[in-house]
């Protein structure tokens, strides 16, 4: 089992190389690197974390050099550790990322991971029909192994169209959202193996790594064992809310159930109900599951979030993750008037 430390951990010295060689992991996801066409994001943001109602934020900065420069830097982390350094790339041109994995090729590099829920996120005129073109044509590119990194509305737009089986996907339990200046934060939304896992099912996407915002070292357990296909896991919330030492307890437990995770038919979370009821008292309006509802039932009207009824396919996958459980199921009634 591969055990992958985030970018989103700030890996920036020698010293963290090594205290995450000793706590088990096996790969390490270099700084995020943004191509000209996203550069807007390049420039670290300090404070890199941020905490809101119990939630973690990350805000979302790229490496501030050039291509050149950030080979450098890639170079110098593989040279310096026993780890497998994975390149993390955003861009939305094809052009331009055949350039890229071109020269990542060329120094060695064999995967890179593409995070497709921050592209999605930075470039607002990119259409549905442009991320389906880009997944369409980035196997073709190079022989490099691509790890697409997808979020939760991603993952719901998924259910739109067949990702084809052997693209390496990572499920990450996140969303983005974007501040009126323009600056990018990533949450890490913190919900249950069994709902993740009841999730990613319904979408019918094949999944070879998660990266879970799960609390406890038992829930990532419970992953994997009804997930058997997962090759790996992207440790990002586990090792900045615990430490890594946690990580060294996850990797030993992982030792004692690997061999003892068997295929088995795993069954679907069927939500029976005629509609949903939004309690407006405890909803925010972060607009999460507006983002992500596979059939855009779910719109902010008269700020109000309202679903529509006739859209409604009846998922329950808003239920599932609202962060403050907000959004519950309901059984309509007939109810007869008698006049007196």
């Amino acid at each position: 089992m591969k055990l992958i430390a985030g970018s989103e951990l700030r890996v920036s010295s020698l010293k963290t190389l090594s205290r995450l060689e000793e706590n088990g992991f096996t790969a390490v996801e270099a700084d995020l690197y943004a191509t000209e066409d996203l550069k807007f994001l390049r420039g670290f943001k300090t404070p890199y974390y941020l905490y809101h109602n119990g939630v973690v934020g990350y805000r979302v900065s790229a490496f501030p050099g050039n291509l050149s420069t950030y080979i450098k830097y890639l170079v110098q982390l593989r040279n310096n550790t026993s780890l497998e350094v994975i390149p993390i790339l955003v861009s939305t041109k094809i052009s331009t990322l055949r350039v890229l994995m071109k020269s990542l090729s060329d120094e060695g590099f064999s995967s890179i991971v593409l995070d497709l829920g921050l592209i999605m996120t930075a470039h607002r005129e990119w259409s549905r029909r442009s991320f389906i073109r880009m997944m369409e044509n980035i196997p073709y590119l190079l022989d490099i192994n691509v790890l697409f990194r997808i979020d939760l509305p991603i993952l719901a737009l998924c259910k739109l169209f067949n990702l084809p089986k052997e693209y390496s996907v990572i499920v990450q339990s996140s969303t983005y959202e974007v501040y009126s200046s323009g600056e990018i934060v990533k949450w890490f939304i913190p919900i249950g193996a069994e709902s993740l896992r009841s999730i990613i099912k319904q979408m019918n996407v094949e999944v070879r790594y998660l990266s879970p915002a799960f609390l406890e070292v038992q829930e990532y357990l419970e992953a994997l064992k009804s997930m058997p296909e997962l090759e790996g896991l992207e440790l990002v919330h586990l090792p900045l809310v615990k430490g890594f030492k946690t990580v060294a307890e996850l990797r030993h437990k992982l030792q004692k159930i690997e061999p003892k995770v068997e295929e088995r038919e795993l069954t679907i979370s069927e939500y029976k109900f005629d509609t949903i009821i939004v309690d407006h008292s405890a909803c925010d309006l972060c607009g999460l599951c507006i983002d992500i509802c596979p059939s855009s039932a779910i719109e902010l009207d008269k700020g109000l979030i309202v679903v529509s009824d006739n859209l409604c396919k009846r998922c329950g996958i808003c239920i599932s993750l609202c962060p403050k459980n907000a959004i519950r199921l309901a059984k309509r009634l007939e109810v007869e008037t008698v006049e007196e």
